[in-house]
């Protein structure tokens, strides 16, 4: 108790409230020290020591010991990072093309150049060019902005004079001059913002496909968000130092990718692809790539590659004809970069709730594009005609209407019974074994498309990036580069169709797997029954979609809240990114008047949201449309338009397809 009391009373003895005298004199705990609740395990001792009469005070001094890891930081150089923004310019493009081609010329005779010093002269002279014309940011002028750098240095120079100065009338103006320049600043910023928002709009608006404009815009707004900062599982505890989640991440990677009992991949010579890659082909490759992407291990961006010029593209297809004759190939093209991100909804730490992104190189990217190309048609040929994703003019739209029309058939016949068996892939692409997948091909593809792909998935190397750290490469036997799973319905039976998939490497996860059965009688079980981003009943789907529109607008608020921001841009922005989610797959929707009327009440409560229109402001809802006609129209009305769309669609699918081979009568067990 000596060394826990902090205090005590002036006076050793008072007369207690009974009347006694009280002979020890009173001690309390009232002074504290605070530490943060990560360092209490370092906390070793805390007590309250004895005071001398030199102090002067009846407050006893309270010490406490720590141990601190402290981390000594050295003073490092900045980081030079290039500014790519600068490219948006045309006169910028046009200097950065005339400096690649003076860097690539001239030309040393075809038999001096192996693939690798091919592609290092293409890297050296897309940086050198890059660091010539483009040059690096600066933190005063991080938007890359060369008025606003400008703006900056007078506004900082009137910032001095301002405090130099002492005459009140000089420094008034002085004053009045600054803020002109700082408003300058800002308007220019904003402008600059707005430009970017209408770049990232106008590449939602250029999609045709209404799904893709879903992912798109919902990728758009997951963008602008904040990332959290990762946390990962250490030996004592969750750990957000670099170093360590780098090696830990690793670690579990390559213990996934690297199983040693898979049988190599054949021997496959390397063959001289007839016809060889033409310049066409890698420039229309190479257009394909999207800009303001993350660079590979080559460090070559998509954009630098664009505006390089013709002679680039011409060396890359020299290059890869090289590839494909010698089996000569850029170490770049087996090195990948993998980016751990926190799968959403995922406890925290365990490295297997992290999903792994893959930085590919430029040179890996064209050839993939130009091979996939050439090859396509004879591998759509080979698929099912039932297999609608990933494949031109068809969508996973098409199985969602079959789940549709299926229940819907179910819980209107008296003797028709529906199952449905959902079941999803444990890591699908990281699990692939590429020498079953070669042999799968064979008889599809000529030998020298084998090759090619083969280099492409032998021996690949990763290494782990987490932040500014990066691991060791370690090389993979397993797997495919793909980012993503997908939901498989099965035509046979379970079992058998387990056993097929783990023949390719691919395994089911059992605890994802969904069992659905639909009657008339049944359960109501199945309404929530997600396929492909959508629920089968209509009602729970649109209730679904509303939500997360609201979220939506809710993330984009900063958005619509602005008054700097323009109206037309508001429901340019709104009908991107807002409208598209709400609308995903409404063309299977089965709408009545009610139904209608609800979606258009909720369409113009959040295009009420989207100019800022709130209370005590009225408007009516014709002035609503009237001031967004140009930009809007009702949502029930869209649907209607889609409806007739999708039947059209329906008309010219293929033969003996899922959706048009849906049994018209209700048969037993079906």
């Amino acid at each position: 108790m000596l060394h826990r009391t902090t205090w005590e009373s002036p006076y050793r003895k008072y007369t207690m409230i009974n009347g006694e005298e009280r002979r020890n004199p009173q001690r309390n705990q009232i002074d504290y020290l605070m530490v943060r609740k990560r360092n209490m395990k370092q906390v070793t001792n805390c007590r309250s020591y004895p005071h001398n009469n030199r102090l002067n005070s009846d407050h006893r001094p309270v010490i406490l010991d720590i141990n601190l890891k402290i981390q000594i930081y050295l003073s490092k150089k900045p980081t030079k990072i290039i500014n790519f923004e600068q490219l948006r310019e045309p006169d910028t493009r046009r200097e950065y093309k005339e400096e690649v081609e003076k860097l690539m010329f001239p030309t040393a005779s075809e038999s001096e150049h192996t693939p690798q010093e091919r592609w290092d002269k293409i890297k050296s002279a897309n940086h050198l060019a890059a660091e010539t014309t483009l040059g690096y940011k600066t933190k005063i002028n991080k938007s890359g902005n060369k008025e606003i750098q400008k703006l900056s240095e007078e506004q900082k120079e009137l910032h001095n004079k301002l405090n130099s100065e002492k005459d009140p009338q000089k420094r008034e103006v002085i004053r009045k001059e600054r803020n002109t320049k700082m408003n300058k600043i800002h308007q220019t910023l904003e402008e600059i913002k707005h430009k970017k928002i209408v770049e990232q709009i106008e590449e939602i608006e250029k999609t045709a496909d209404d799904s893709y404009r879903m992912y798109k815009a919902v990728k758009t707004i997951a963008n602008n968000e904040k990332r959290k900062p990762l946390l990962v599982e250490g030996e004592n505890g969750l750990t957000s130092e670099e170093q360590e989640q780098t090696n830990i991440i690793a670690k579990y990677f390559q213990e996934m990718f690297s199983d040693q009992t898979i049988e190599e991949i054949r021997d496959i010579p390397p063959k001289e692809i007839i016809p060889p890659f033409s310049t066409k082909e890698v420039q229309d490759a190479i257009a394909s790539l999207k800009n303001n992407k993350s660079p590979g291990g080559d460090g070559i961006r998509a954009e630098q590659l664009k505006y390089g010029g013709d002679t680039i593209a011409s060396e890359v297809a020299k290059l890869l004809n090289d590839i494909s004759k010698t089996g000569d190939y850029p170490a770049e093209i087996k090195e990948r970069i993998l980016i751990p991100l926190q799968k959403p909804g995922k406890k925290k730490g365990p490295p297997a709730n992290l999903r792994p992104i893959i930085l590919l190189s430029m040179v890996r990217k064209i050839l993939a594009i130009c091979l996939i190309r050439r090859i396509g048609d004879k591998i759509d040929g080979n698929i099912p005609v039932e297999q609608a994703a990933y494949r031109a003019g068809r969508g996973t739209t098409e199985h969602t209407f079959a789940y549709k029309i299926l229940a819907e058939k179910a819980i209107t016949s008296q003797d028709y019974t529906l199952y449905i068996t959902l079941m999803d892939m444990s890591k699908a692409f990281g699990t692939v074994k590429r020498n079953t997948l070669i042999e799968d091909l064979t008889t599809i593809l000529d030998p020298e498309e084998l090759h090619l792909i083969k280099i492409l998935v032998e021996d690949v190397r990763l290494k782990v990036r987490v932040g500014k750290e990066t691991s060791d490469y370690f090389t993979t036997k397993m797997g495919v580069p793909q980012a993503s799973n997908n939901n498989y319905k099965l035509e046979k039976e379970k079992s058998t169709a387990i056993h097929q998939l783990e023949q390719r490497g691919l395994q089911v996860n059992q605890a994802k797997t969904e069992e659905y059965i639909i009657t008339r009688r049944g359960d109501d079980k199945w309404r929530k029954c997600k396929v492909l981003g959508s629920l089968l009943d209509t009602n729970e789907d649109i209730k679904r979609r509303k939500s997360l529109t609201m979220n939506a607008m809710r993330k984009l608020e900063h958005i619509f809240t602005n008054n700097r921001t323009r109206k037309r841009l508001k429901i340019r922005i709104f009908k991107a990114c807002v409208e598209s989610i709400f609308l995903y797959n409404s063309e299977l929707w089965t709408v009545n008047k009610t139904t209608a009327n609800k979606i258009d009440s909720f369409h113009r409560r959040m295009l009420r949201k989207a100019i800022n229109n709130k209370w005590p402001r009225k408007i009516s809802n014709e002035q609503l449309y009237n001031k967004t006609k140009h930009h809007q129209q009702k949502w029930s009305n869209i649907i209607k338009t889609r409806r007739i769309r999708w039947y059209g669609h329906l008309q010219r699918l293929p033969e003996k397809n899922t959706c048009q081979n849906i049994p018209t009568r209700g048969k037993k067990n079906n």
